[in-house]
């Protein structure tokens, strides 16, 4: 059975996945902001949204290319290796954490119902409905895990899609740029008034992202494959003795960076071979089948990249220090992502400063490093004094049915003679 997570783990190796899941949480905020927290194609009366300079063209190309997808991926994995933790230390306890796992991802799901009226890229209640497919993985077979993980992860639902329809004519459903709903949402967000915002985002939003999770894009399988990945992480306890399997974890990490090299020097052979569409009616589905699947190998291939060199210079003794200092924000993951938001909409929203469209891409992540690193001295700051983020508490208590310890208790002074 696999290695126990319990079983001579130490407050330093879980350190490790929190110091991780801060880094996470630094490119999520950097690509929400640079994408002005729109969560949705911008209207048409905005042509060069975000881009007012060349500068604001390389701060793009850069988001592009090594932040949007990335930090999500490695913030997926570690989802599933999380899950594991949990199901793992109730196993030592002697008890299941299957049905406190799945009422916990219940409680998910309401926070992100709520934070899904501010902004529609809300993953919480994603994460929540597909967290539930873990539950029934947990004693599936290490050959089961990463065989559905990479047939998830690589585009065979695509593929699926595709030959569902017998002329290999698969429309995908994406919202047209001419779509009414696109000014109407923008509209929304403009106008400062709260429950128009609410009101749009409940009405439309969710099952746009559905669309977009569970369609030719395929992000929603790929999480559930990212998921069953960091199960199987945590059950070999990788994440536990990072020396031991440092030089797998190399090959790991450059072995993404080839990958993702390759996936794109084949995807622009194919550009010069095929040549571009000069209109959205001359991409055909096979264009869309293989440029998908070659960006989802470059995606994943430079998330391992992102993650095994973080993981790497962690463990450096010049780097070790400061990359720890993402521990607390890490720690309080659920907290900052939403705090995120908020303090992301404020700045862009009608409800607050109204930016949204004004700035360009190069000043909205600057604002976004801004706002992180404000959040690392704050969760730094907090968890002197209390054991949980304000929203981890809430969770923990609402997962337990009763109210988790908050506030630190100072250690005793030592006795004097």
């Amino acid at each position: 059975m696999s290695r126990s997570i319990a079983s001579g783990s130490t407050g330093e190796r879980i350190v490790v996945v929190d110091a991780v899941r801060g880094f996470a949480l630094l490119g999520i905020v950097v690509a929400h902001m640079v994408e002005q927290y729109l969560g949705s194609p911008p209207p048409p009366s905005i042509p060069n949204f975000g881009v007012f300079s060349a500068v604001d063209q390389i701060a793009l190309a850069v988001d592009q290319l090594l932040v949007v997808g990335k930090f999500f991926t490695i913030f997926s994995l570690l989802f599933g290796l999380s899950f594991f933790i949990q199901m793992d230390r109730g196993a030592r306890r002697g008890t299941s954490f299957a049905g406190r796992f799945a009422w916990r991802l219940a409680v998910l799901f309401v926070i992100g119902i709520l934070h899904h009226l501010f902004y529609r890229g809300d993953i919480l209640t994603i994460y929540a409905l597909l967290g539930v497919l873990l539950i029934p993985f947990y004693r599936a077979s290490d050959r089961t895990l990463l065989v559905v993980a990479f047939v998830l992860l690589f585009g065979v639902p695509r593929l699926l899609l595709a030959a569902a329809d017998p002329v290999f004519g698969v429309q995908v459903p994406m919202l047209s740029l001419e779509d009414p709903r696109i000014e109407e949402y923008f509209t929304a967000i403009k106008s400062g008034w709260l429950p128009n915002l609410f009101w749009v985002n409940l009405r439309d939003g969710f099952w746009l992202k559905l669309e977009f999770l569970f369609t030719w894009f395929g992000r929603g399988y790929q999480t559930i494959g990212l998921f069953l990945l960091g199960l199987y992480i945590g059950r070999h306890g990788w994440h536990e003795r990072v020396e031991e399997v440092r030089r797998p974890l190399k090959c790991l990490t450059f072995g993404g960076l080839g990958a993702a090299v390759l996936a794109v020097a084949v995807l622009g052979a194919l550009v010069v071979v095929v040549g571009p569409p000069q209109s959205p009616s001359e991409i055909k589905p096979w264009h869309l089948l293989v440029g998908l699947t070659l960006l989802d190998v470059v995606n994943v291939g430079l998330s391992a990249f992102l993650m095994g060199s973080f993981v790497l210079l962690y463990r450096s003794t010049w780097f070790h220090g400061a990359l720890r200092r993402l521990a607390p924000v890490g720690q309080t993951a659920l907290t900052t992502y939403v705090c995120q938001t908020l303090i992301g909409t404020f700045i862009l929203y009608g409800y607050g400063l109204n930016l949204i469209g004004e700035i360009g891409a190069a000043t909205a992540m600057l604002l976004a490093v801004v706002v992180f690193l404000i959040q690392a001295f704050a969760a730094t700051m907090w968890l002197r004094h209390f054991q949980y983020g304000p929203l981890e508490w809430v969770w923990r208590s609402a997962t337990f049915a009763r109210l988790a310890p908050f506030r630190k208790v100072p250690a005793p002074a030592p006795a004097t003679v």
